[in-house]
């Protein structure tokens, strides 16, 4: 027992991630490193899923969480799942600076913004965090013993194209605009 005890704490730990797009970034990475001969100290899966008409990623949830079930205590999972819904409310400004408070926390309102009432966004945080991407870290929680963190990718940089055409259309007409927030109000 002492010996296998021994075995396992001299071993690296495995590093599974697993996410969506950032993922991919992730693999590109990883190919890029072992393109140049150096070992990738983790594996990285992305969410399998039709988009658009195309296949996209390799493993879907049900796969991972039996690839991470037998992982123990040392090893670590990394979740990037969701990071849409996550940064979504951090970066956009209306041309009225809005806030919004989570019940139950004590939070200081930005100077000038105005309170945008939490039960008017509830229902976005309960169907794409909570009852969403919520459940399906909390699924991979509950799969293994493995160390796990969870990651929320980057917020869009604006000095890249994409960041500045990102602004939702409807919200564009209303004066809306893409900005990343030094430290967002959501999570």
């Amino acid at each position: 027992m002492k010996a296998r005890r021994a075995e396992s704490s001299l071993r690296k730990p495995r590093i599974l991630l697993f996410g969506d797009s950032h993922s991919y970034a992730v693999q590109r990475a990883i190919e890029k490193r072992e393109g140049k001969g150096k070992p990738a100290p983790l594996k990285a899966h992305r969410l399998s899923k039709i988009k658009n008409g195309k296949m996209q990623g390799d493993t879907s949830l049900e796969e991972f969480i039996e690839i991470v079930r037998p992982l123990r205590q040392h090893d670590i999972v990394i979740s990037m799942i969701g990071g849409n819904q996550h940064a979504v409310f951090s970066t956009i400004q209306h041309a009225n600076p809005f806030d919004f408070l989570e019940p139950g926390k004590e939070a200081k309102l930005q100077d000038g913004a105005e309170l945008i009432p939490y039960r008017m966004l509830e229902t976005a945080f309960e169907k794409g965090i909570r009852n969403g991407d919520g459940k399906s870290i909390e699924a991979l929680r509950k799969a293994t013993s493995a160390r796990m963190i969870h990651v929320l990718p980057p917020l869009r940089s604006p000095t890249t194209n994409s960041s500045s055409n990102f602004t939702n259309p409807s919200l564009r007409k209303r004066g809306s605009r893409t900005r990343v927030f030094p430290h967002p109000r959501c999570a």
